[in-house]
């Protein structure tokens, strides 16, 4: 007997046909230029995909490892003066981003967009956009302000992250962590040391050297900060 044919859905059949035309019609460079960008410029690296996928495959790793390999040695000098001066490059970047929200309240933040673009297609600056002006976070007058316990039953360890560090402007006596904390009774050891980082801008752009480099000394200092791990650390990663 004749084996019956299999019939492919419709759907199958386009996006089959689709691929098909498009590998003939566009250049071998403008595909590996369509895979670099989706993959090895705009990757997050963070393992997400994992979760989602059904054997598990991290496709972030394959990418740190493509990038490592295609960094030359400008990128691999700006990696190490970067980890080196993190401090310096901190103070940069917030600096940058108080003159873009000033500049942003004069012009406006659709012109200041707009502005940022030209200067992305001929400089390659950042687009700017207006979440990524500095936070600041006000309480309600109602509420009143926090005191901290005479004698606290708690005592945590609160650690800023770069991202924290640079992009928020909430103070201690208004950050709404630290202010249900007070409340709570447990008293609250902030620390916002400049170039203290987990190293994950390092590795995910593929340099893993640097990346532990830094992770290895925020470990230290937070061992030695808690009291050798005696007190709960928590970690402000957000604005």
């Amino acid at each position: 007997k004749e084996e019956k044919e299999v019939k492919k859905p419709k759907a199958i059949k386009e996006e089959k046909s689709e691929v098909a035309s498009e590998k003939t019609s566009a250049p071998a460079q403008v595909r590996t230029q369509r895979v670099n960008y989706t993959q090895i410029e705009t990757c997050a690296a963070d393992g997400l995909c994992a979760k989602a996928c059904p054997v598990g495959i991290n496709t972030g790793t394959w990418v740190k490892k493509r990038r490592s390999a295609q960094a030359g040695l400008v990128s691999q000098h700006l990696a190490k003066w970067s980890a080196r001066e993190m401090p310096t490059l901190e103070r940069f970047i917030e600096s940058s981003l108080k003159t873009a929200d000033l500049t942003q309240k004069i012009i406006g933040p659709r012109a200041l967009e707009e502005t940022s673009r030209l200067l992305d297609s001929s400089l390659g600056l950042p687009v700017w956009s207006k979440h990524m002006t500095p936070t600041e976070q006000k309480l309600d007058a109602r509420e009143g302000s926090a005191t901290v316990s005479q004698s606290p039953l708690l005592k945590i360890l609160l650690m800023r992250s770069c991202i924290n560090r640079t992009m928020s402007k909430a103070g201690k006596d208004c950050d709404p962590l630290v202010v249900c904390a007070q409340r709570a009774g447990v008293e609250v050891i902030e620390v916002c040391e400049a170039g203290l980082c987990c190293g994950q801008p390092w590795s995910s752009k593929g340099f893993q050297s640097e990346s532990q480099e830094k992770l290895g000394q925020w470990i230290e200092r937070c061992f030695e900060l808690s009291k050798d791990g005696e007190w709960p650390i928590v970690i402000v990663t957000g604005k």
